[in-house]
């Protein structure tokens, strides 16, 4: 009933009384799923992006383990969204420590370093993914693919970055 409330509030433009209305919901019920996922639609709505991080952040902490994870992964998204990128990637890497061949957090951090534009770091990001591949618990067959897509990944940035000869070798 009371997001109702909040409802009505927005479609009036009345948007503070929707925030007020929505706050005091998630700070009586900060642990209910669905107070969470209203809270965070609700500040991302409204362009309100770090408070709607702020409480993935703190519901990743309240959360278990694996659903904790989940809200993690999405602040990570929402930060490079709203272009906090040194944010986001501190948060994958977080992930990547746990899960570090896990395929959508690396390719969210790839898209973050090429959001952000820095070709380099983008580079160096592939490059020491490699490596760590290289030594993988993978079945050979499986272990040249990952490579493979790995490389495929940086032969853009190498290409921005004129390094021709780089993103040659890689392809090859």
């Amino acid at each position: 009933l009371r997001y109702r409330l909040v409802q009505l509030y927005e479609s009036r433009k009345d948007f503070q009384s929707a925030q007020r209305n929505v706050e005091v919901l998630y700070r009586e019920n900060p642990k209910i799923l669905g107070v969470v996922r209203s809270t965070v639609d609700f500040y991302w709505r409204t362009k309100n992006y770090a408070p709607a991080i702020a409480v993935l952040l703190q519901a990743s902490k309240d959360a278990y383990p694996e659903l904790s994870k989940q809200f993690v992964f999405e602040a990570a998204r929402k930060s490079s969204d709203a272009g906090q990128y040194a944010q986001a990637q501190e948060l994958l890497a977080a992930l990547l420590k746990t899960s570090p061949y896990d395929g959508q957090y690396l390719a969210a951090m790839a898209e973050t370093y090429a959001q952000a534009g820095d070709d380099r770091g983008l580079r160096q990001f592939y490059l020491d993914k490699i490596a760590l591949f290289r030594t993988a618990p993978f079945s050979g067959d499986e272990r040249k693919a990952r490579i493979a897509t790995l490389r495929r990944g940086l032969v853009p940035a190498l290409t921005r970055m004129k390094d021709y000869a780089g993103a040659i070798d890689q392809y090859v």
